[in-house]
């Protein structure tokens, strides 16, 4: 899915110093705190203050961009993305962000450039992938889309959309016979996917010939969407196959259904600390030290006693709290560990960030970006142990409980994980991603089906519009 360490830029001194009115960090978080519930005027005014506070951090002209989007000014959306992208062309976020936006305004070509460096930065990206493949699709780009479809079923194999969208591809290149088969396995996989009900028919009728199919696959169409632009295609194809067949020296067939992206809603879809992906991968992490916005219980959850979650436990360390050291020695090594990670010289900043821990054990960011680094580098387990420490200095630290949550379940302790992302959907009760994380880990499990639910009609609530909230409609269903 996504494992790579975002760079940002540093403002720790700025915010352990303090200054008169809000600081750079503190704007950025508020500013973030109201895209989350939605308040795009007020977000938009807190951004733009970040942004001039911070004016090289790629992360703030991102979610400035996001809330530009969420008012519905794309031509500043854009603009802010672009900023974020000047000010570091690998930062994914922005990449995807505007990606997707270019793919909402028709922009395909724009979309392919944009998702393309997405996905090299994140391979393991699947909504990234999506957006991909689809906006190569709409550029005639068939083959190119069709590999990248491909990835997406075989990482994700119930995803109809994508089932039905490699029907088509095969279709426009005349291979009727694999076309069949993907829209076959579409309806098995989503017997209410009325697209591929409709591209069976019109294939049977215009291409195979076989004229019984296709006329039952046009009615069972109309039973699922009787009314609609669709609906005329099927009933005009019913009309033709009732008064006999028709020569054609070469049989011409309506374009078939395609799945376009819903429209992701307007928050970033990866932001600073992006949701996990259904397997987990590398970490997102971020190298600036961001205020507290709320301090969450010290105690971790224990998982419902009547759900048992089975496979091994972590077994956690004992932490005292440590006496205050050299602050200012300590942020120049802090800051050493974080040129050396934008750099992407990891063992360097692992040294870094434990001469900082040395010289002031009280820095709660050190511990965080030493679990970034580690993790990277696939060391979960010491990655695990940093961010304990993170915990046990600020228990409301942003984003070291989706990080810890990650390593968990890398390692595979899936009850850890799980505890993490119920404490994140109680600090955050509107964290569609700890919502989606525990519908995905519960419903592994038979004896904690009903909790799956839970999470997953949670998310569906907050996130209508996000790339999985078909998935997890369609899992809903299929699951009562």
């Amino acid at each position: 899915m996504r494992f790579c360490v975002w760079r940002m830029l540093l403002v720790l001194l700025a915010f352990l110093a303090g200054c008169n009115g809000a600081s750079g960090p503190e704007l950025l978080n508020q500013g973030v705190v109201a895209l989350n519930q939605k308040k795009y005027d007020e977000a938009v005014t807190l951004l733009q203050k970040a942004t001039e506070r911070l004016s090289k951090s790629a992360e703030a002209y991102n979610y400035l961009g996001a809330a530009y989007q969420g008012k519905g000014d794309q031509t500043l959306a854009v603009k802010a993305f672009e900023k974020s992208i000047a000010l570091d062309p690998r930062f994914p976020p922005a990449r995807f962000n505007l990606g997707v936006l270019c793919f909402e305004r028709q922009q395909y070509p724009k979309a392919v450039e944009h998702l393309t460096k997405f996905v090299a930065l994140q391979p393991n990206n699947l909504e990234g992938l999506y957006y991909l493949a689809s906006a190569q699709f709409q550029s005639d780009d068939l083959r190119n889309a069709q590999e990248n479809y491909l990835k997406l079923i075989t990482a994700d194999p119930d995803r109809a959309e994508v089932l039905n969208n490699l029907g088509v591809i095969d279709a426009k290149l005349d291979d009727p016979q694999k076309a069949e088969r993907w829209f076959t396995s579409c309806i098995k996989t989503d017997p209410k996917y009325s697209p591929a009900y409709l591209n069976l028919a019109i294939l049977y009728h215009h291409t195979m010939n076989k004229s019984a199919a296709a006329l039952d696959f046009y009615e069972r169409f109309l039973q699922l969407e009787p009314v609609g632009p669709s609906s005329k295609t099927a009933k005009e194809g019913i009309e033709q196959l009732k008064k006999g067949p028709v020569a054609r020296s070469k049989p011409t067939a309506p374009t078939p259904a395609t799945a376009t992206p819903p429209k992701p809603a307007p928050v970033p879809e990866v932001p600073v600390a992006p949701k996990p992906p259904p397997v987990p991968s590398p970490v997102a992490v971020t190298t600036t030290a961001l205020p507290v916005i709320a301090a969450a219980p010290n105690s971790q959850p224990p998982v419902a006693a009547e759900s048992p979650i089975p496979g091994p436990r972590w077994k956690p360390g004992v932490y005292t709290k440590p006496a205050p050291g050299q602050r200012d020695a300590a942020l120049t090594q802090f800051n050493n560990g974080v040129n050396a990670q934008k750099n992407r010289k990891l063992d360097q900043a692992v040294y870094y960030y434990k001469e900082a821990i040395k010289l002031d054990p009280t820095l709660t960011a050190a511990y965080y970006n030493l679990g970034t680094a580690l993790q990277a580098q696939g060391m979960n387990h010491q990655a695990i142990e940093a961010y304990e420490q993170a915990l046990n200095q600020q228990p409301g630290f942003p984003h070291v409980r989706l990080n810890l949550a990650i390593a968990f379940e890398t390692q595979g302790y899936i009850a850890d994980a799980i505890e993490q992302y119920e404490e994140m959907a109680r600090a955050a009760p509107s964290d569609a991603t700890a919502h989606l994380a525990l519908g995905r880990l519960y419903g592994k499990y038979g004896a904690t089906r009903q909790l799956a639910r839970q999470h997953y009609q949670r998310y569906v609530e907050l996130a209508p519009n996000s790339v999985d909230a078909r998935r997890v409609q369609r899992w809903l269903e299929q699951t009562k």
